[in-house]
Protein backbone atom coordinates (compact mmCIF):
# COMPACT_ATOMS: atom_id res chain seq x y z
CA UNK A 1 0.00 0.00 0.00
CA UNK A 2 2.79 2.46 0.88
CA UNK A 3 4.62 1.63 -2.35
CA UNK A 4 1.44 2.33 -4.34
CA UNK A 5 0.97 5.66 -2.56
CA UNK A 6 4.61 6.57 -3.17
CA UNK A 7 4.29 5.77 -6.88
CA UNK A 8 1.12 7.86 -7.12
CA UNK A 9 2.76 10.79 -5.33
CA UNK A 10 5.83 10.53 -7.57
CA UNK A 11 3.63 10.48 -10.69
CA UNK A 12 1.79 13.61 -9.50
CA UNK A 13 5.04 15.43 -8.74
CA UNK A 14 6.50 14.38 -12.08
CA UNK A 15 3.39 15.67 -13.84
CA UNK A 16 3.61 19.03 -12.07
CA UNK A 17 7.29 19.32 -12.95
CA UNK A 18 6.50 18.55 -16.59
CA UNK A 19 3.85 21.28 -16.65
CA UNK A 20 6.27 23.75 -15.05
CA UNK A 21 8.87 22.95 -17.70
CA UNK A 22 6.27 23.37 -20.45
CA UNK A 23 5.48 26.84 -19.15
CA UNK A 24 9.10 27.84 -19.73
CA UNK A 25 9.53 26.36 -23.19
CA UNK A 26 6.16 26.34 -24.98
CA UNK A 27 4.90 29.03 -27.29
CA UNK A 28 1.38 29.59 -25.96
CA UNK A 29 -0.92 31.37 -28.41
CA UNK A 30 -4.30 33.03 -28.11
CA UNK A 31 -6.68 33.86 -30.93
CA UNK A 32 -6.38 37.35 -32.34
CA UNK A 33 -10.20 37.42 -32.21
CA UNK A 34 -10.18 37.19 -28.43
CA UNK A 35 -11.59 40.37 -26.95
CA UNK A 36 -11.94 39.19 -23.35
CA UNK A 37 -10.33 36.94 -20.78
CA UNK A 38 -12.75 34.16 -21.72
CA UNK A 39 -10.43 32.69 -24.36
CA UNK A 40 -8.13 29.69 -24.19
CA UNK A 41 -4.43 29.45 -24.97
CA UNK A 42 -3.03 26.64 -27.12
CA UNK A 43 0.47 25.30 -27.61
CA UNK A 44 1.60 22.71 -30.14
CA UNK A 45 3.89 19.92 -28.92
CA UNK A 46 5.53 16.98 -30.63
CA UNK A 47 2.69 14.69 -29.52
CA UNK A 48 -0.38 16.94 -29.80
CA UNK A 49 -1.91 20.19 -28.66
CA UNK A 50 -2.13 21.59 -25.14
CA UNK A 51 -5.04 23.82 -24.11
CA UNK A 52 -5.38 25.94 -20.98
CA UNK A 53 -7.95 28.40 -19.73
CA UNK A 54 -5.43 30.55 -17.92
CA UNK A 55 -1.78 30.50 -16.94
CA UNK A 56 -2.37 28.87 -13.55
CA UNK A 57 -5.17 26.49 -14.46
CA UNK A 58 -5.12 22.89 -15.60
CA UNK A 59 -3.70 21.94 -18.98
CA UNK A 60 -5.54 19.57 -21.31
CA UNK A 61 -3.64 17.42 -23.80
CA UNK A 62 -5.25 16.54 -27.14
CA UNK A 63 -3.58 13.91 -29.34
CA UNK A 64 -3.40 15.12 -32.98
CA UNK A 65 -6.41 13.09 -34.16
CA UNK A 66 -8.57 14.33 -31.26
CA UNK A 67 -7.55 17.96 -31.92
CA UNK A 68 -8.45 17.60 -35.61
CA UNK A 69 -11.84 16.10 -34.71
CA UNK A 70 -12.53 18.92 -32.24
CA UNK A 71 -11.65 21.58 -34.84
CA UNK A 72 -13.86 19.91 -37.48
CA UNK A 73 -16.76 19.74 -35.03
CA UNK A 74 -16.37 23.38 -33.97
CA UNK A 75 -16.21 24.58 -37.58
CA UNK A 76 -19.30 22.54 -38.49
CA UNK A 77 -21.17 23.95 -35.49
CA UNK A 78 -20.17 27.51 -36.44
CA UNK A 79 -21.74 27.16 -39.89
CA UNK A 80 -25.18 26.17 -38.56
Amino acid sequence: MIALMARSLFANIAGLCEIALMEMTLDWRRSSHCESNQCVDVAVTADGVLVRGNQRGPVLHFPPEAWRALCVALKADATR
